[in-house]
């Protein structure tokens, strides 16, 4: 008898404009699930990095001008791996049924009786030039907006009875996927009626990192376009509220251009501590964490712990990564029962504190070196047995071993994982972002300065003689110092507190000294 294998499910899914910030939760919902995604060049691929370790990924193109599957092709792949079984998602950048052909890939699923379903996205119609600044409404200028594409579906320029009818009404028109016809459009539209001083905007790769903005008029927009080299994929708003610029920009330019790197958990927490403080981190993903023991080795080190001996964790990393392979192995937690906990940085006892254990040893300076010192004195005064357990990352310092054998204690260190670079996050971050100076940087770990400086292609120039390097302790600090020849002589800050809430604070109390150092200058020239 036949095997009758079930159908899959397929999801027509938005990704809004840019990154996964502007994605919905049902969005990201669906990419955390998907088995298979099918995705096109306007998405970005930063979002890609939520989906399964497991699921297939298929670049399908579609931007006008550049390599893409036809329409017919791309419905094929659909169909053919809902018929596999497969959850789908078919994953379009802003609403997949605004210009987003997502109308005839429903049909298409129709057709075939295949399940599907439609999540809506924010379209960039509306939001890149709302990122820019610009209303598409507003009560005063424009009481309606008008969108079309620059291009029929036979690839011929848009009708001119289109732009005739846009002519005749007092609203905003947005163009999609229309920069290289913006002469022909403009001169249309002159020819139309409009006055040849109608303002106007161009958005180049709106809502991402490396986004422009020109504002013109019709009569200059070709010629401003040419001579800025703006690039695909761009909006163009035509209309009196182009020439509005309500993005805020002069105000929090000195809180968004900071760079956050370190491991994805850690890039996202910090973002949200830094958004809690008014301040805007763009992220990049430097590392990522490798679990590098076995079974094995953990069980060697866990059959080390005694009673009244010291358990020893170094960083957040390091806690989840220990109770995650206990879990995997069936290791009874109970096994370190009767041990003193000793942790450096409060991330880490925080850390400790989610799975129940309070540290006993906590050293008030975040070094391993002061963990180390306050280890043995804890045992001096408590009569402790002279035996330790570091269950850390392989790149662990050196010195928290040497401190402690020098003490007397046997001393075992367990490596439960190491930090290696993420090259496909680092070659993603160089690839759509425009090289860039940055008024600070973060970073949280020394394994992540060196693979910084080391794996970007030219880390150089992220930074100016005014950048300033924000970082989480003494021992990343000191590693960023011996880059010293590649980054002149900036200014370091070691936060107070080993944590992303430390870390933030650093920053957030960096740009506040900042601002009143701008201002003091400008009352001083004032009083010249």
């Amino acid at each position: 008898m036949r095997e009758i294998k079930p159908q899959g499910k397929v999801y027509l899914v938005g990704a809004g404009c840019g990154g996964e910030e502007l994605l919905t939760l049902k969005a990201l919902d669906c990419i955390k699930n998907a088995q298979v995604i099918i995705y096109d060049s306007l998405v970005d691929e930063d979002i890609l990095l939520n989906a399964r370790k497991d699921c297939e990924k298929i670049y399908v193109g579609k931007r006008f001008g550049k390599p893409s599957l036809l329409q017919g092709k791309i419905n094929g792949i659909i169909l053919n791996k809902a018929l596999e079984g497969k959850t789908v998602v078919r994953l379009k950048g802003g609403d997949p049924f605004v210009f987003g052909r997502g109308g005839e890939e429903a049909q298409a699923l129709e057709k075939e009786n295949i399940s599907y379903e439609v999540v809506p996205g924010i379209s960039s119609c509306i939001a890149v030039p709302q990122r820019a600044g610009i209303p598409v409404t507003h009560r005063d200028t424009s009481r309606s907006f008008m969108v079309i594409t620059a291009r029929k579906s036979d690839g011929t320029p848009v009708d001119r009875q289109v732009l005739e009818g846009y002519a005749r009404t007092k609203g905003t028109l947005v163009v999609l996927m229309g920069l290289n016809l913006i002469g022909y459009i403009a001169d249309t539209l002159v020819s139309c009626g409009l006055s040849e001083d109608t303002p106007a905007a161009v958005i180049s790769d709106g809502c991402r990192k490396n986004q422009r903005v020109i504002r013109t008029t019709l009569k200059n927009a070709e010629k401003d376009v040419k001579e800025n080299n703006m690039k695909s994929p761009a909006v163009i708003v035509i209309g009196d509220t182009a020439a509005c610029d309500f993005s805020g920009e002069k105000q929090q330019q000195e809180t968004k251009n900071i760079l956050i790197t370190g491991t994805a958990t850690h890039t996202e927490k910090l973002s949200k501590e830094l958004k809690k403080l008014g301040l805007h981190g763009e992220k990049l993903i430097l590392s990522k964490i490798n679990i590098s023991t076995c079974e094995q080795e953990l069980a060697k080190g866990i059959e080390k712990v005694e009673n009244g001996c010291y358990t020893i964790f170094t960083s957040p990393n390091g806690v989840d990564v220990f109770f995650n392979l206990l879990k995997r192995y069936e290791i009874d937690v109970r096994k370190i029962y009767g041990t003193r906990i000793a942790a450096v940085g409060s991330g880490t006892c925080e850390k400790l504190r989610n799975y129940g254990l309070i540290p006993d040893v906590v050293p008030q300076k975040y070094t391993v070196e002061e963990l180390a010192k306050a280890i043995a004195e804890d045992c001096r005064k408590n009569g402790g047995v002279k035996s330790a357990v570091a269950f850390r990352s392989a790149q662990g310092s050196k010195s928290l071993e040497e401190i402690l054998t020098k003490e007397g204690f046997d001393f075992t260190d367990v490596s439960t994982y190491s930090v290696g670079a993420d090259k496909d996050a680092i070659e993603n971050f160089e690839k759509n972002g425009a090289e860039k100076k940055y008024s600070r940087i973060t970073f949280s770990s020394g394994s992540g300065v060196k693979i910084f400086f080391e794996e970007m292609k030219n880390p150089q120039s992220f930074f100016s003689q005014d950048t300033v390097v924000i970082c989480i302790g003494e021992e990343t600090k000191k590693q960023i110092e011996k880059y010293r020849g590649l980054i002149g002589n900036m200014k370091i800050i070691t936060a107070d507190n080993f944590s992303c809430k430390g870390l933030a604070k650093a920053v957030k109390e960096n740009c506040y000294e900042q601002k009143q150092k701008i201002k003091t200058e400008q009352h001083n020239e004032k009083s010249c």
